[in-house]
């Protein structure tokens, strides 16, 4: 696969001919999703009035997201006219314009740093807060799911050979941040926490 398909992959990750969905299959599917959050989200116990305080965090993370996706948007209609001119030119034999491949390279490489560079801050934004909510046994079971998740501790570069010694404190840090990217960003984490806010508890 040449770069210039893998950026359009990137950019349109559903193929625009693909056949209507199974509407029941794609139910089943959210819900294994949402079963794999939980897998996450369950085993923390957060109660009411600590999911109270984290929502509000994660809708504003949720904005910034759609503000991304919204600029992507604008970028791939400015170049419009150059994708159809460039069409044209390959269905009447002239092949793929150079040019054309570099601008959406280059579209998808600013795009993903955008990304980056937002998620970044955003993990930034929601670790201070986060951390000061959680319970000790809550943090601790933030760092086993990171063992598990990456297979090992984690640490920073000058501890990779003997991780042992890296402090605590940088260790659970490391692992909230990587539980934040990786579980409390996803748009369906805010529905299922509004969920388990709500859930009645066992007696």
């Amino acid at each position: 696969m040449t770069p210039f398909l893998v950026a359009l992959c990137l950019l349109f990750p559903q193929p625009p001919a693909a056949p209507a969905p199974n509407k029941a299959a794609l139910v089943v599917q959210e819900q294994l999703v949402e079963l794999s959050l939980l897998q996450s989200l369950a085993p923390l116990k957060l109660t009411p009035e600590q999911i109270g305080k984290l929502l509000p965090a994660l809708k504003k993370a949720r904005e910034s997201a759609v503000e991304l996706n919204k600029q992507d948007d604008e970028d791939l209609v400015r170049i419009g006219s150059e994708v159809a001119k460039a069409r044209a030119q390959a269905i009447a034999g002239g092949g793929v314009p150079d040019t054309i491949e570099k601008r959406v390279l280059e579209m998808q490489r600013l795009a993903a740093s955008r990304r980056l560079e937002t998620t970044r801050k955003t993990v930034k934004t929601i670790l201070e807060p986060l951390r000061e909510l959680l319970t000790e046994s809550q943090k601790s079971e933030i760092e086993k799911q990171s063992e598990t998740f990456y297979g090992g501790k984690r640490v920073p570069k000058e501890y990779a050979k003997d991780p042992s010694k890296a402090p605590k404190d940088v260790v659970q840090e490391l692992a909230i941040s990587a539980y934040i990217e990786r579980t409390l960003l996803f748009d369906k984490t805010i529905v299922l926490l509004e969920l388990m806010k709500a859930a009645p508890k066992p007696e």
